[in-house]
């Protein structure tokens, strides 16, 4: 019952990181590329993350 509602808001987190990356620009010159890096960064461990807590919730639920 739960995966449907966890789906859709799983896919409004990728339309919302999609939408708003990082813009480095406005950024000073020595920060851009630590900004971008760490963007990076966070993106795959978070997509990581997800995966491994999201499984575990399916898995316990069914």
């Amino acid at each position: 019952m739960l995966f449907i509602p966890l789906n859709i808001l799983t896919g409004l987190g990728f339309y919302y990181d999609a939408q708003h990356p990082p813009d480095p620009s406005h950024l000073a010159s020595e920060a851009q590329d630590t900004a971008v890096s760490f963007f990076a960064f966070s993106l795959f461990v978070g997509q990581g993350i997800g995966v491994a807590v999201f499984g575990r919730i399916v898995d316990n639920f069914s």
